[in-house]
């Protein structure tokens, strides 16, 4: 399906709100889990496969080019909670209304698996047998429930 740039921005928001409600569900965002959202943030946009045209691909490119700051992410570190889950939210129903049954489930997969490696990242090297806090768990079934 196609996105306008207003959408794919709707999409990386998304994103970024799922990270720090993740991150700073136990009160502080630490190093690991910023370094996990850089690393993975695009990956769960391509995992779900609802981009595939290259002129979205590149729009989606230019995006995360402005707004890969710490600047951007410390203005995101200010934003309450509520917002957060609203531009997910925004994000799925968004999802929902353009794709297919398959591609949605596809997508809302693919955020759960972003929101959980960001949730293990900062346990130990890679995440690798990492455990989810308490706080990080109740957040990631917040989540399940808008991804579902």
């Amino acid at each position: 399906m196609e996105y306008s740039e207003k959408e794919l921005l709707s999409l990386y928001d998304a994103c970024i709100s799922v990270f720090m409600l993740i991150a700073s569900s136990d009160g502080k965002v630490t190093e690991e889990e910023e370094s996990a959202f850089f690393s993975h943030k695009l990956q769960s946009i391509i995992d779900s496969q609802i981009i595939d045209k290259l002129h979205e691909q590149y729009i989606f490119e230019m995006i995360l080019e402005q707004e890969r700051t710490p600047i951007h992410i410390e203005r995101c570190k200010q934003m309450p909670k509520n917002k957060h889950l609203e531009q997910v939210k925004k994000a799925v129903e968004l999802v929902k209304a353009k794709e297919s049954d398959e591609s949605f489930q596809k997508y809302c997969e693919s955020m759960n698996e972003y929101a959980k490696r960001i949730a293990k990242s900062s346990r130990e090297l890679w995440g690798w047998g990492a455990e989810i806090n308490t706080d990080e768990k109740n957040t990631l079934t917040q989540l399940r429930i808008l991804f579902s």
